[in-house]
């Protein structure tokens, strides 16, 4: 008995190869789009974060709430954008959306002492004393420099002493 193999066989083979190479190519050259596309989505975020900051610089709030949102909208993990904008409706007097924005930014970046002061002023203005001195007192534990710890400390005095807040502490 002999076992030879067939002429196709070799061909088959072949065309399998071939058509695994392609389809390799074609994961690859996907994946190398979807990182080039994110690197561009984290570059256009970045100027819309520097586009809100430099109007709110120069106190163009609504403005500046827009850059932040429409860098939220492509990145919605971005927690500098979130604090952009809890700032912008602080400033615009929309304090509940204040709130919520700062809220987002502490759950990514509970570290972020800005956040916590815009959510403690958005609370205050919307008379909820506990949020605003808990928020407040965080800010305070968390301040990195002179500077933080006494706008820290100033507004939790602030708030504190004040006749909405008689009675409230951290």
């Amino acid at each position: 008995m002999s076992t030879s193999v067939r002429p196709w066989t070799y061909l088959r083979v072949g065309l399998i190869a071939v058509a695994a190479c392609c389809v390799l190519f074609v994961i690859g050259w996907m994946a190398y789009d979807f990182s080039q596309e994110m690197k561009r989505q984290e570059g256009m975020t970045s100027a819309m974060v520097k586009d809100g900051d430099q109007d709110a610089d120069f106190g163009f709030f609504e403005s500046a709430a827009g850059s932040y949102t429409a860098a939220i909208e492509l990145n919605p993990r971005l927690a500098t954008a979130y604090e952009g904008l809890a700032l912008s409706y602080n400033a615009l007097e929309r304090y509940g959306e204040s709130l919520a924005a700062s809220s987002k930014c502490i759950k990514l970046d509970s570290a972020n002492f800005d956040c916590w002061v815009h959510k403690g002023y958005a609370a205050y203005q919307l008379d909820d004393c506990t949020t605003a001195i808990v928020a407040l007192y965080h800010a305070s534990m968390i301040a990195s420099s002179p500077k933080e710890q006494d706008i820290a400390d100033s507004g939790l005095g602030s708030f504190m002493d004040s006749e909405k807040c008689v009675g409230v502490s951290p």
